[in-house]
């Protein structure tokens, strides 16, 4: 169904599931298959997050569908470490726009860390423990893994700080 998606595609395909989801037009099967298929690559696990971590209904913000985590566990390669890092960017916006003055974004931001710590804490992956460490890792060290990905979105000393107490808990 999803194989080669792009991520606008996959975006817009996740909002269209997330209206559905809402209008419980959907077999817990079905949500399964849809989040299963999609997120089987990184272009559909992209798209699929910014389409789920932003949507504006309400039913993102109830307890996670139990189609949704055993989609998202399918995959756990690709799933934890864009998870992680959405929790992580997220955190480190809200404190951006915060000192911005721009409230709206902040909210959005805080928004998009709240649902992604709803999905880790549902998913219960150990990868995605593994994957917080060694961000966390570092952040105080400067090294490892992920030392690139902070250095490339250019986050200050107060923003590792909160993306740190994030990935902590």
């Amino acid at each position: 169904m999803t194989t080669g998606i792009k991520f606008a595609a996959a975006i817009e395909l996740t909002q269209q599931f997330v209206l559905q989801l809402q209008d419980e037009a959907l077999t817990s099967e079905q949500v399964q298959i849809f989040v299963t298929d999609l997120v089987a690559t990184q272009e559909g696990a992209r798209g699929f997050f910014v389409g789920y971590l932003t949507n504006g209904l309400a039913v993102v913000d109830n307890k996670v569908h139990p189609g949704i985590v055993a989609g998202l566990q399918a995959h756990p390669e690709v799933v934890a470490d864009l998870l992680v890092k959405n929790l992580a960017m997220s955190t480190a916006q809200n404190l951006h726009f915060l000192r911005e003055e721009q409230a709206d974004m902040a909210a959005n931001s805080a928004t998009v860390a709240k649902r992604s710590r709803q999905l880790i804490d549902s998913l219960q992956m150990p990868e995605v423990k593994v994957i917080s460490q060694q961000i966390i890792e570092a952040i105080r060290t400067g090294a490892g893994e992920y030392a690139e990905f902070l250095e490339r979105w250019g986050y200050d000393a107060e923003q590792k700080k909160a993306i740190e107490q994030a990935l902590d808990q």
